[in-house]
């Protein structure tokens, strides 16, 4: 058996959450985690977590011995500087293991965090994200025993099977309500947001839209771009909770609008990058923060000739590896400059390629705590998949964030406490008396310019008219020429996004091709030995 690196993790600073955080920036954080093989499924369980590496098996082909035939084995380790989960581990373990408290605490203090989960279809990224809860929920007789600590103040009961979102929804809303019962904290206000979208064949759908139609959820947004926001949703609902039950209710709203699909790999396939916000606002005697917390559920990456997809199926499946490529090649770029030692700033990032990289523009490389979830499918079918899963992880945990606390502002009342009385009553004494001289001017200069105004009036008209006349015909010219341009250039840049989108398909379709042609290679080889060994 031959043992393989098949990945590597670079030295850094800024792995853990601290109560400070590094002044150097922070590094992507990363967790590994293997599902369990279920019972429906055929197959060995190839890919193993023991904590702090991920062990992959894979056989190799019949090898001709002295004594006969044997198999030999191939085993590719994959190591991380990070928590490695393995199928045995429950979701509360999961959860634990990921230091999601961590980034609910940096959230509260007015950050930035995201957790974001990636992985082949099939391998448990929407189970680890949501639990069984987008499945239609389950009643009280599946409900097992729950720990009375399991239990938020709204009385919202955390199961065993859910996921990341419903336990991070409990552990914001308690503490917001120790943030409201501590007598010793100064009086605040704060306020729970929730947004959800997808990003569904690279248009963006708000899922939390109020709508009279079963169809009428399909609201189409835009993405822009503001210097002070950076890539954001305009018109995009933002829904208020009042409680983990509300904010989660609003979850299971969105979740039930997805869009899904059921192939070969995955009975129930997302075909659609999901990303759920929740925003944090607190308003303080003497200053207002805001901070968000990011889930976004990725579509998983999948072969259209192993899902068995029909045409509607693999224009999906075409669009998702289309987006998930530019995730990839972001993370690369990003990988790159900072193992170069160049600054982020000096190296183009492609985050302009898709609608995912511009939404995950804050996540990778710019201001926020970031989590990716890796997650793998331990079949020997699914091995070279999880192996290209482990190395983007990898690469991923080389970027560096710069977290820094987001809106921050002092309040009105503050700065009007700040002042004295008698500085307003000065100020409102001198605006008084300056508005009485100016009635006073206004006055008296109004008869005198009401008999001049009329004998100036026409000679005034003549002059104008033609000089108004000759300014709008040069603006029209200028107008029309603006707009042949604009055309112009929105024209050759579709053609440029088709011929970019034909040119990566390509791509894919040759790498897939030349995997084909050195298997069938190899099945060949394999039958012009028999052959001869027969003969």
């Amino acid at each position: 058996m031959a043992s393989v690196d098949a990945t590597r993790s670079e030295d850094g600073a800024g792995d853990d959450l601290g109560d400070d955080l590094p002044r150097a920036g922070c590094r992507v954080r990363v967790v590994a985690r293997v599902r369990a093989v279920e019972a429906s499924e055929e197959g060995e369980a190839r890919a193993r977590a023991d904590g702090a590496r991920v062990t992959l098996t894979r056989r190799r082909g019949a090898e001709r011995a002295s004594g006969g035939e044997r198999s030999g084995t191939k085993v590719e380790c994959v190591g991380f500087r990070g928590p490695c989960v393995g199928g045995r581990a429950t979701q509360g373990e999961f959860y634990d293991a990921a230091g999601i408290d961590g980034m609910i605490e940096k959230t509260l203090e007015g950050r930035a965090s995201c957790v974001f989960a990636y992985g082949q279809t099939g391998s448990g990224k929407t189970f680890t994200m949501l639990g069984k809860r987008g499945d239609g929920g389950y009643g009280d007789a599946q409900r097992r025993s729950v720990d009375a600590a399991d239990v938020d103040d709204t009385g919202m009961v955390i199961d065993d099977d859910d996921g990341i979102i419903p336990r991070a929804l409990s552990r914001v809303f308690r503490a917001v309500s120790r943030a409201r019962a501590d007598p010793d904290a100064e009086s605040s206000s704060i306020v729970v947001r929730v947004s959800y979208y997808e990003i569904y064949k690279e248009k963006i759908i708000d899922l939390l839209a109020e709508s009279s139609s079963a169809n009428a959820h399909a609201k189409q947004l835009r993405v822009r771009w503001r210097k002070r926001e950076g890539f954001y949703i305009p018109n995009l609902t933002l829904r208020e909770a009042r409680s983990a039950s509300d904010a989660l209710a609003l979850v299971l709203e969105g979740a039930a609008k997805r869009h899904i699909r059921a192939h070969k790999l995955n009975a129930q396939s997302s075909r659609s990058h999901a990303i759920l916000t929740v925003h944090v606002d607190r308003t303080v005697a003497s200053s207002t923060s805001s901070g968000k917390m990011t889930f976004v559920d990725l579509a998983g990456s999948e072969r259209v000739k192993a899902s068995g997809c029909d045409a509607d199926g693999t224009s999906e499946t075409s669009l998702i590896n289309k987006s998930l490529f530019a995730l990839g090649k972001v993370i690369s770029t990003l990988a790159d400059a900072h193992r170069d030692g160049r600054p982020r700033s000096t190296a183009h990032v492609p985050y302009r390629d898709s609608k995912l990289t511009k939404l995950l523009m804050d996540s990778l490389g710019g201001g926020a705590l970031t989590l990716l979830v890796a997650c793998c499918s331990p079949l020997e079918a699914h091995i070279e998949e999880t192996v290209r899963t482990l190395q983007y992880a990898t690469r991923a945990m080389s970027i560096v964030n710069a977290p820094e606390v987001l809106n921050t502002r002092a309040s009105v009342a503050s700065m009007e406490s700040s002042r004295s009385r008698e500085e307003y009553e000065r100020a409102i004494d001198e605006l008084e008396s300056e508005n009485r001289a100016l009635r006073g001017r206004l006055a008296s200069n109004a008869s005198s310019s009401r008999d001049g105004a009329r004998h100036s009036r026409g000679r005034r008209h003549s002059n104008s008219v033609y000089h108004t006349s000759d300014v709008i015909r040069r603006v029209a010219k200028a107008e029309a020429l603006l707009r042949s341009y604009a055309d112009e250039n929105a024209r050759l840049e579709r053609e440029n996004d088709a011929l970019r989108a034909e040119r990566e398909c390509l791509a894919l379709e040759r790498a897939h091709a030349a995997r084909d042609a050195n298997a069938l290679r190899a099945v060949v080889s394999a039958l012009e030995c028999t052959f001869v060994h027969g003969e």
